[in-house]
């Protein structure tokens, strides 16, 4: 009878340890399936697996694993949940009066900072800026080559525009002279055609919300505005011309969930806003299509074409998700308009793909925190 409960007693703990092993290689095998973009509960690009064995392996399988281990994002609203509430804390938010949030882009990205962007503090040397001045020169030259005219713009950070809603700390700090200034200075100083909305947006906001408040991004109707101003300056380079803006007919408020600023909190409970709905003195007669979309995340298409009949001049862009909201109502006014995603395509297909459609106009947008991609040359593999 003791051998036959020895006996059990071994087949039980290999039994545990099979389990065990068991467990941990389902977890791990899981992990090997990468999540998509804005899949983490902090709303940002996770790590990519290794593409290479080398020096720095483990360091880059450490930060993969960090970012795909199973049940992670449970385990880390559940996290940011709790210090949320009982300390008040998210360090990659900052929430302001109203219950207005700010993105703190420094902790999440690396050549980010919205927060020295408000206070003036990140101001570009005179020598730095030349070198960026020479960088994207070089890049409007090219497109000059190519026949086509270059207008560069650059939205505006919320906090820029609402400084009002900043914290307690922040207010009467906000920097007068930031370093996109910097930037747009410098481009006109060489005659280079350059966009901002500041003017206009601190005027127009006290008609319409221009930011929505849990997000980064501007509410369709700022998207609108950034529409008007970019078609005036258009018209002022010669294009467009016998065409008019399109003209808001209704605009209506309508709920929306929360945005982007929220999922970063990682609190992940049911939330809402509003945002605008327009409609407009025509109906629009453009189509538009993905030609391009990475398939490890959930953002847009890298490579959009529109199309719209009786038009034809070419326009080009490379942007950002700031776009998202101009290009539905520009694309009305060109036979074709091309949209490239900065961040999402290789600059060596982004090349090719500028070379092969030969636009009239090249827009170069530049959002204020992601200004720093001045740096990057288009045609750095020519």
């Amino acid at each position: 009878m003791k051998k036959y409960w020895q006996t059990l007693g071994t087949i039980a703990k290999y039994a545990a340890l099979l389990y065990f092993l068991a467990v941990i290689c389902y977890k791990f095998s899981c992990s090997l399936i990468p999540v998509k973009y804005g899949a983490l509960s902090d709303n940002r690009m996770p790590a990519r697996f290794p593409e290479r064995l080398s020096l720095n392996f483990p360091a880059e399988f450490d930060a993969y694993y960090q970012d795909n281990f199973p049940n992670r994002k449970k385990m880390v609203k559940r996290y940011n949940k709790t210090r949320k509430k009982r300390f008040g804390i998210n360090e990659y938010i900052i929430t302001g009066k109203d219950d207005w949030m700010f993105f703190n882009s420094v902790k999440s990205e690396i050549k980010s900072d919205q927060l020295a962007d408000f206070l003036g503090t990140n101001l570009y040397t005179p020598e730095h800026l030349e070198e960026l001045m020479n960088i994207l020169m070089a890049d409007i030259r090219k497109f000059e080559e190519l026949g086509a005219k270059v207008l560069v713009t650059f939205p505006p950070n919320k906090m820029r525009i609402y400084p009002e809603y900043m914290p307690d700390m922040y207010q009467k700090r906000q920097a007068a002279f930031t370093r996109t200034d910097q930037l747009a200075e410098a481009l006109k100083a060489r005659g280079v055609v350059t966009v901002d909305y500041n003017d206009m947006f601190r005027e127009e906001k006290k008609k319409h919300r221009l930011f929505l408040r849990t997000d980064t991004h501007w509410t369709t109707y700022g998207g609108y505005l950034a529409y008007r101003r970019l078609f005036a300056e258009l018209q002022k380079m010669g294009f467009l011309q016998g065409q008019k803006p399109l003209e808001i007919t209704k605009l209506e408020k309508h709920d929306r969930s929360c945005g982007d600023n929220f999922k970063t909190e990682g609190v992940l409970v049911p939330c809402s806003e509003w945002d605008y709905t327009m409609e407009y003195d025509r109906p629009l007669t453009h189509s538009c299509e993905a030609r391009g979309k990475r398939p490890d995340i959930n953002l847009g298409a890298d490579d959009i074409l529109c199309v719209t009949p009786d038009k034809k001049q070419k326009l080009l862009v490379i942007r950002d998700s700031f776009f998202d909201n101009i290009y539905p109502v520009l694309s009305e006014h060109f036979g074709q308009t091309v949209l490239l995603w900065r961040t999402l395509m290789d600059y060596p297909d982004m090349a090719k793909v500028i070379r092969r459609e030969k636009p009239d106009i090249v827009i170069l947008e530049y959002q204020e925190r992601f200004s720093f991609y001045v740096a990057d040359t288009i045609f750095q593999e020519e």
